[in-house]
């Protein structure tokens, strides 16, 4: 089985790196077995134009907290997130190390919060110059468009918020504690965005969460950007344009 990435620009042919962590390559081996076939690096795959996952009312998250974020901000993160697919009318339920789970499971998706992703692919910051890969998160997809993991990069989102205004002042400006909000809210937002590409497919809208580039105020604003028109839990089509 080929896995692709849920990609962002037309072309990305570099190989994806391996993972450093025993626990990762575990989880690897294991996906790969359960579904017949090996990792092998990216390639370049044109989006489908419709919804090949199984919509239902229910995912579970099993969250890997390899970038050590510190739990308020995976509370928060994960608050956003549901919050989010709750206006779809899916209910996310959230699991973490050591609990067990099926890889093979249809209704859960593995999550790994990571310091940087292991691939140039995924969501991107539109404004991120200074960053060499703004890629925020991203999402594997393997043959008959199954799908594998999401990644998410601590690193990337926390490199955008902190360039957000937020009540008037720079991120960097506020508290402490309020830095840490934020960045939970940014990290569920990428997160959810994620998500949308696991149950919908790889491609992206032309506005709102689902859409292509996110910037430091699409992470941070007091309201999130909108779902696509028509996705809930009893739909599924392509995003709106």
């Amino acid at each position: 089985m080929l896995w692709v990435a849920a990609e962002c620009s037309p072309f990305d042919t570099d190989p994806m790196t391996a993972f450093t962590s025993s626990t990762f390559f575990f989880l690897l081996v294991s996906m790969a077995a359960a579904r017949g076939a090996a990792a092998s690096p990216p390639s370049p795959t044109r989006a489908p134009t419709g919804c090949a996952s199984p919509v239902a009312r229910h995912l579970r998250v099993h969250l890997i907290n390899d970038a050590g974020a510190v739990p308020r901000m995976l509370d928060d993160a994960q608050a956003e997130a549901a919050k989010i697919w709750t206006t779809a009318g899916l209910r996310l339920a959230w699991t973490a190390p050591p609990t067990s789970f099926d890889v093979t499971d249809p209704g859960t998706v593995v999550l790994i919060v990571r310091p940087a992703l292991s691939h140039r692919s995924g969501v991107e910051s539109g404004s991120s110059r200074a960053v060499p890969d703004p890629a925020l998160g991203w999402l594997l997809f393997g043959g008959n468009d199954k799908r594998g993991f999401i990644e998410v990069s601590l690193d990337a989102i926390t490199s955008v918020v902190m360039r957000g205004v937020y009540l008037d002042k720079s991120v960097p400006d506020l508290p402490r504690r309020v830095q840490t909000d934020l960045l939970g809210r940014g990290l569920g937002r990428v997160i959810a965005h994620e998500i949308g590409h696991w149950r919908m497919g790889r491609e992206h809208a032309r506005r709102g969460l689902m859409k292509e580039s996110l910037n430091p105020q699409d992470l941070i604003d007091w309201v999130a950007g909108r779902l696509p028109r028509g996705w809930t839990a009893g739909e599924c089509g392509e995003p709106e344009r």
